[in-house]
């Protein structure tokens, strides 16, 4: 059950939607219900969304949505975030844990779920997420 603190506000909302409506390889979206979105992205598959507004989406949140049968959940507001355990357990679940931001360059994989913000110059590890996370 989400917690009326975790909900998107309607300026979140309209601007998580005005990002899905600009975006390059969505062909079209349907709202399902408050805060669920179903793209259809350009190679034609569909992509489950949960929008929240979490400040820190934990484990537990991503099993939950995997459970209910989501692909992804996005965490709307530039604060957010979500712990390693979290995006680590996503990962290896082909589930995409993503900041909006994250979320607008995810689309642009072949599967979202795996995308990753650079290469570690040192050691030629991934980077997830804004605190770059390294997993490989």
């Amino acid at each position: 059950m989400l917690n009326f603190r975790d909900e998107p506000n309607q300026e979140s909302v309209r601007f998580f939607e005005q990002g899905l409506k600009r975006h390059s390889n969505i062909v079209d979206y349907e709202i399902i219900e408050e805060f669920v979105y179903n793209l259809v992205l350009q190679n034609g598959s569909e992509y489950l969304v949960w929008l929240t507004d979490k400040y820190t989406v934990s484990i537990n949140d991503v099993v939950e949505k995997i459970d209910e049968g989501f692909n992804a959940l996005v965490t709307i507001s530039m604060w957010n975030s979500y712990t390693s355990e979290a995006k680590r357990y996503a990962l290896e679940n082909q589930f995409g844990l993503f900041t909006f931001r994250e979320f607008m360059g995810a689309l642009n994989f072949l599967d979202p779920s795996q995308y990753y913000t650079g290469i570690d110059e040192k050691d030629g590890k991934r980077l997830y997420g804004e605190y770059g996370y390294k997993f490989d």
